[in-house]
């Protein structure tokens, strides 16, 4: 047996290359209140075991939220919800898609004016 068919887990690179992108949206204050408000709704989901336990990984430290985006624990439900993302994403017409990215660029102004509010007082 090679270690090509056991590599083990990613190396710390891996991470930073895979989820550089992740990272920069995270330090907009805008995406990262989102992110938090996410992770609140989803930990407190109880209809969706899996990813109440993704989230409160995450909330309290135990994984970094690169490293629990790639867990295997966690693929399936990921894909499930990605795929229904998608399903519902490929039927909106071009103007709906403009719509819908209006709006949620309308909300991540929204998050980061309230995070200058917040800053400001």
């Amino acid at each position: 047996m090679g270690s090509e068919e056991h590599p083990g887990p990613p190396s710390e690179s891996y991470y930073e290359k895979e989820f550089a992108e992740l990272r920069r949206l995270a330090d907009d204050p805008g995406r990262e209140r989102l992110l938090r408000r996410s992770l609140d709704i989803l930990a407190g989901d109880r209809s969706r075991p899996v990813l109440r336990d993704f989230a409160e990984d995450v909330r309290h430290g135990r994984m970094g939220l690169a490293e629990a985006a790639a867990s295997s624990a966690y693929t399936e439900e990921f894909t499930t919800h990605v795929r229904g993302f998608l399903d519902w994403y490929t039927q909106l017409s071009d103007d709906e898609r403009g719509a819908q990215a209006a709006a949620g660029e309308a909300c991540l102004a929204s998050l980061t004016e309230n995070d200058d509010l917040e800053e400001a007082s």
